[in-house]
């Protein structure tokens, strides 16, 4: 084991539980559903005493109230509903403090009802720990168009700091357009919502400056078939998948744009993005693996015969790589560890203008005991030598020593001929 986490939920006895800890003992019956206080992590190479985060919770204060310490000694702490404009179990409020109970950070939550009688949420209010303020609001359809949709969030308005200017002036405002097609939209249908179809970024309101402007198309494509493939049922032509996508590069009405077009197959997968400057690029699956993975990726020029692909291998049952061949012709080797299906080795391309081909290669080797890797890069030998062909040589060494967090505690590099 190398990392632990231990809660001091109540117990019928008392029994060692990890981290040097011990559980308190209760011999009564619980008369309420367990609760634990705090959490105290340990793991391998921790060189500090156990980290230990606290929690209170205040069900009966209004509006609720949860307190998280840390184990750095800073705390957070949550307020929930009721409010005007916060229900019950809403995060209404979220505030930081450090150690010294100096506020560094608040951010308040308002909440409205929209459609379906979901809550959702209308504005965040950030302010740091000068006292300033930044607002985001969201409009919805319903704000905007007094209709019913489906919650989409139509303008978000981010506003300058709080100061003279009343009310402050909207920084940024994202304007978002969405597909109507009933097609798409209709709950008998595909019941598939929140698709848009255009979204620009505008300065100040009432200025009408567009900064940016994208336009996306859908299913327009024709699907590639994939004849083979186990399990499938067709779900129709009206899919969701992004077909065009219209990059204008410039604000003014009706200005140039730069197109993307992109064709999926019948099992969702891009199969071929082609646009600017003629770039095309075709991903290639076959039944071998089911469609799941791609076995060729070719670029090159829409109008010519050149063009650049690489291939890969891969095992069926996991999906790891095998192999990878480069535009060149050249192959790379992948080798893994049967039961836990880590990477144990990499074999690189050998070079072909030589007498004595060979191929370099990169090991890898785990000690679980002290959660390290070892990486090991063999360079071929090219020089006349027995055996042959020559042997490579270890050319560098790295040992990557981590802590039960994954976190790396120490990287040692060897070079040719260290010790």
């Amino acid at each position: 084991m190398t990392r632990e986490r231990v809660y001091n939920y109540p117990t019928q006895s008392s029994a060692a539980t990890g981290c040097n800890l011990r559980t308190s003992a209760n011999s009564s019956a619980l008369s309420d559903v367990p609760k634990y206080t705090t959490m105290t992590e340990c793991w391998i190479g921790m060189d500090v005493p156990p980290a230990v985060t606290t929690y209170a919770v205040n069900s009966n204060a209004s509006p609720q109230t949860v307190d998280t310490w840390y184990p750095d000694g800073t705390r957070v702490t949550q307020l929930m509903g009721p409010a005007p404009s916060c229900s019950d179990a809403l995060l209404c409020s979220q505030q930081t403090y450090d150690r010294s109970g100096n506020l560094l950070q608040r951010i308040d939550n308002t909440w409205q009802v929209e459609d379906y009688d979901s809550p959702s949420l209308k504005s965040v209010t950030v302010t740091d720990q000068l006292g300033q303020t930044t607002t985001t609001t969201y409009d919805y359809y319903w704000d905007l168009y007094g209709i019913h949709s489906t919650n989409q969030i139509v303008d978000t308005k981010q506003f300058d700091y709080l100061g003279t200017t009343t009310p402050p002036k909207i920084l940024r405002l994202t304007h978002v357009n969405y597909l109507t097609d009933t097609n798409y939209t209709d709950p008998n249908k595909r019941h598939i919502f929140n698709l848009p179809t255009s979204i620009s970024i505008e300065g100040e309101k009432g200025s009408g400056e567009i900064f940016a402007k994208t336009e996306y198309v859908y299913d327009q494509q024709p699907l590639v078939n994939t004849p083979g493939v186990v399990g499938y049922t067709d779900p129709g032509p009206y899919r969701g998948n992004v077909a065009e996508v219209k990059r204008y590069t410039g604000t003014a009405e009706n200005s140039p744009f730069i197109a993307e077009f992109r064709r999926y197959d019948m099992t969702g997968n891009l199969v071929e993005d082609w646009g600017p400057c003629c770039v095309d690029t075709k991903f290639t699956y076959t039944p071998a693996t089911q469609f799941a993975y791609p076995e060729q990726i070719t670029r090159g020029d829409t109008g010519s015969t050149a063009h650049v692909s690489q291939s890969f291998a891969y095992d069926p049952s996991t999906g790891l790589l095998l192999s990878s061949t480069d535009a060149n012709g050249l192959v790379s080797r992948m080798s893994y560890d049967n039961a836990s299906l880590r990477l144990l080795g990499q074999t690189l391309p050998a070079p072909a203008m030589t007498f004595f081909p060979s191929s370099g290669y990169v090991q890898y080797a785990y000690d679980d005991s002290t959660i390290s890797v070892t990486q090991s890069s063999y360079i071929p030998n090219q020089a006349w030598c027995l055996p042959n062909p020559c042997q490579p040589t270890l050319e560098a060494q790295s040992i990557t020593q981590f802590n039960g967090l994954g976190l790396v505690q120490r990287v040692q590099n060897k070079g040719d001929g260290d010790s």
